[in-house]
């Protein structure tokens, strides 16, 4: 109840709501459901003033990057996009990326063309 801001200890219309889930972020819960909801809740609540915090939470490793990139990929496939500005949609874009794989191996440099044999000497 305290996440979805249906209490009377913190409801969804006080400022220290947006707060609460903000902190959320940064120390996710361990229940997964919680974490992707805490993106969806902020998300609604904010709108693309969360897109700062989630840019700086999708690095590699991140605990919550994942959820994160599901949530903006939902209102990327929704139609609720036409609230948003273009800048907001390409700033969701991105953060929706995957990361690359970490066991991927790298991308091997371009090999040059093997030189020609030299001619050889017309007798």
């Amino acid at each position: 109840m305290l996440l979805s801001g249906h209490s009377d200890q913190l409801p969804y219309s006080h400022e220290k709501y947006s707060i609460f889930l903000t902190w959320l972020h940064l120390d996710p819960p361990q229940n997964a459901e919680m974490c992707q909801q805490t993106a969806r809740l902020l998300l609604e609540r904010e709108d693309s003033a969360v897109l700062n915090l989630w840019e700086r939470l999708v690095y590699p490793g991140s605990p919550n990057a994942e959820d994160i990139r599901l949530v903006a990929r939902e209102v990327l496939q929704s139609g609720s996009r036409s609230k948003w500005a273009e800048s907001d949609l390409e700033r969701l874009r991105l953060i929706a990326q995957e990361e690359p794989q970490k066991d991927a191996a790298p991308a091997e440099p371009e090999k040059a063309a093997p030189e020609p044999a030299p001619a050889e000497p017309a007798k």
